[in-house]
């Protein structure tokens, strides 16, 4: 997972002894801080303090945020998990700096998890909550495209990593389509990847530049543009084709 370049790893186990679990972080966290990757510790905040953790990530039945910051201090990270518009609002008045948002499909990581939140509840989430989101629960590379277009700032895969026989590959086909962008064409949102040249558009959709004229945030383009202009995050493309009659 770190040859393949991760920006966030977190560690949780429910199941083995305080001592098992202090001897796996030390040596996670040597590895993470070679990667420059940062070390998450899931609830335990002294096995989070022993190994000089990044952050620690507190569930709703775990120490109180506010309390939580009392021990760690200023400098280390407090995310927390929320499954409902009061809970993330809570989170962000007791100082957490990140939560997470989920589960956004049914997964079964957990024991006695709660019921999937669904993307509205994501939707609510960055539109509403100031601090970052980690988007997490059953996201798969069959839909991490849909979770994809309410960009949120990070999004945890869990299973569909670790019981991978290619971890690699996973995650390469996860950075691809993470790193694409949401394009409004024609009225309809489009994930496409980033710096698409407009002319590459029309040509994989077989659309002669011809044959139509082109608006681009709402901006005709000139035809000798075509081939110059990429396509950004929430760019607005019309593509209007014209019929002759007599």
């Amino acid at each position: 997972m770190l040859d393949s370049g991760i920006k966030v790893l977190q560690y949780r186990d429910k199941h083995k002894s305080k001592l098992e679990k202090l001897k796996q972080c030390e040596i996670i966290r040597k590895l993470t801080l070679n990667y420059e990757c940062l070390f998450i510790v899931n609830d335990d905040i002294d096995v989070a303090l022993a190994v000089q953790s990044d952050g620690v990530h507190l569930g709703q039945e775990d120490l109180p945020i506010s309390k939580a910051r009392g021990i760690v201090g200023g400098n280390m990270i407090i995310g927390a998990s929320s499954h409902s518009p009061e809970q993330a609002k809570s989170a962000v008045k007791y100082g957490a700096d990140y939560i997470g948002v989920g589960p956004i499909y049914k997964t079964f990581t957990k024991e006695n998890v709660v019921d999937p939140v669904g993307l509205g509840y994501l939707s609510f989430c960055m539109k509403n909550i100031k601090i970052p989101k980690v988007a997490i629960g059953g996201i798969k590379l069959s839909n991490l495209a849909e979770v994809c277009k309410y960009n949120p700032e990070n999004i945890c895969m869990v299973t569909e990593i670790t019981l991978a026989q290619n971890i690699k590959f996973i995650i390469r086909k996860a950075q691809e389509i993470i790193k694409m962008i949401n394009v409004k064409i024609n009225g309809q949102n489009k994930r496409l990847e980033d710096k698409t040249k407009i002319a590459d558009f029309l040509k994989n959709n077989n659309i002669d530049h011809i044959g139509v004229t082109v608006e681009h945030n709402s901006e005709i383009v000139n035809p000798e543009d075509i081939t110059r202009i990429a396509l950004k995050e929430g760019d607005v493309l019309e593509v209007l084709r014209f019929v002759g009659g007599g």
